[in-house]
């Protein structure tokens, strides 16, 4: 990503840095069920563990936003 971003910075016309996104609602590199199966179990801790693992792993590659509005429910 970082070669990439050089690239449009340095070697385009007008220079606009890239917007990268993940998306990481069902994991990053580990996998987890989709948020209604999660929900089926109804186990609250389980969500947030789900979530937190994946939030981490997403950060130690470079991801660093949240765009999901539920998030701040």
């Amino acid at each position: 990503m970082a070669a990439l971003q050089k690239l449009a910075g340095e070697e385009t016309r007008l220079g606009i840095p890239l917007l990268f996104g993940l998306d990481v609602l069902h994991g990053h590199k580990t996998i987890f069920p989709i948020p209604l199966a999660e929900a089926g179990a109804f186990d609250l801790l389980l969500w947030e563990q789900t979530a937190r693992a994946a939030a981490i792993e997403a950060t130690r590659d470079g991801g660093h936003a949240d765009s999901d509005e539920g998030a701040r429910l």
